[in-house]
């Protein structure tokens, strides 16, 4: 493709990226709902996980919310590096996610992330991403939860 379909690639990978920070920040589940497609596939260093309902993907996301706020983060951004059109509906990219602290600081480490993002009815959604992240950064605590949630209602 054209140097200039990467440009829009990138264009709206991060303008989706963007809409994930602002909903991450306010905890805004629903509207996050509506950003991430069902099931999802999150890969950190060690452990891969499926989210495979809306109620595990509204589980995930709080105790993220939750970590995130006892870290003391006040921002969140996802710094789109690259994307690229693979077909005229999908977008593989890679993204920096940073929180920040009311001082600008970094409360955890920046972690490189990779996701995949399809235009399904419409709209743009993330379907998939690989965390270059370790066990530290809450995301699987996150995940594991809602696991151990179903497991419980069973």
């Amino acid at each position: 493709m054209a140097l200039r379909d990467h440009a829009e690639a990138r264009a709206i990978y991060q303008a989706l990226m963007d809409e994930i920070d602002v909903c991450f920040m306010a905890e805004d589940c629903a509207r996050h709902a509506e950003l991430i497609h069902v099931p999802h596939h999150i890969r950190t260093r060690s452990e891969t996980f499926n989210i495979r309902t809306q109620q595990e993907l509204e589980v995930a996301f709080r105790r993220y919310v939750d970590y995130a706020a006892e870290l003391g983060a006040t921002s969140c951004k996802r710094e789109c590096i690259n994307a690229r059109f693979r077909t005229k509906d999908c977008i593989e990219g890679s993204h920096r996610v940073s929180y920040k602290d009311k001082d600008g600081n970094n409360v955890t480490q920046p972690t490189l992330t990779q996701a995949i993002v399809m235009r399904m009815q419409g709209r743009w959604m993330v379907c998939g991403s690989d965390n270059n992240s370790s066990d530290e950064t809450g995301i699987s605590d996150a995940v594991r939860a809602c696991v151990q949630q179903n497991i419980a209602a069973q």
